[in-house]
């Protein structure tokens, strides 16, 4: 029902420091604005990497869409410059369509730009570097934050924890051709950072 949307809480003091790599699928626009709201949580930034289901100029459009729908205060957004390693699948363009265009936010006839031109793998590793304990939510392919391991490693090892939304585990596979389209993404990707030096908590597709 319509309706005017309370105000966010404060933000406490100890609010945890995060940056939020998502490729704004319709999951990651909950989790978005879950995280933008929550009092225990700093969102620092948002970055989208090109391998996800939305990518520029589409997403930075609606990650400052979804800010403005959820009442939060805006953040930079920064677009990703790395090609998918070569195992990586594209996601299907159908859904690629469907989530730039049927978000159900309410949409702005302006065209953003970045709001950081920083590429997104630089703007964690400048993140990390100050603000420690920061925690990157991995909410699409992990193909940024290994762009950041194979270029800053110092920076990348700066990074307290990742907790990403990738992969399947015991439940069935996402689709016919794939398990988790996170992973399949850019799995050489993943692969990179499940070895790095940081840990990574992965949240698999049967729980979400």
């Amino acid at each position: 029902p319509a309706g005017e949307l309370a105000a966010p809480a404060p933000k406490r003091a100890d609010a945890v420091p995060v940056v939020v790599d998502t490729d704004l699928a319709p999951d990651d626009l909950v989790a978005l604005a879950y995280l933008l709201r929550h009092p225990g949580v700093r969102v620092l930034a948002v970055t989208v990497p090109t391998t996800g289901m939305v990518w520029c100029p589409a997403g930075v459009d609606i990650a400052h869409d979804l800010m403005v729908a959820v009442g939060a205060d805006p953040v930079p957004i920064s677009c990703g410059e790395t090609a998918r390693g070569p195992h990586g699948v594209p996601f299907p363009s159908g859904w690629s369509v469907d989530a730039a265009t049927e978000s159900g936010l309410r949409r702005d006839d302006a065209t953003w730009t970045r709001t950081d031109p920083t590429p997104a793998a630089a703007l964690i590793g400048r993140l990390a570097r100050r603000h420690p304990g920061l925690q990157v939510v991995e909410l699409a392919p992990a193909t940024e934050l290994a762009a950041l391991l194979r270029g800053d490693p110092a920076a990348y090892s700066r990074i307290a924890r990742i907790v990403a939304m990738t992969g399947v585990r015991e439940g069935p596979p996402q689709d016919a051709t794939v398990g988790e389209w996170n992973a399949a993404a850019d799995p050489d990707a993943l692969a990179e950072v499940l070895a790095g030096p940081v840990p990574v908590l992965i949240v698999p597709h049967e729980v979400v």
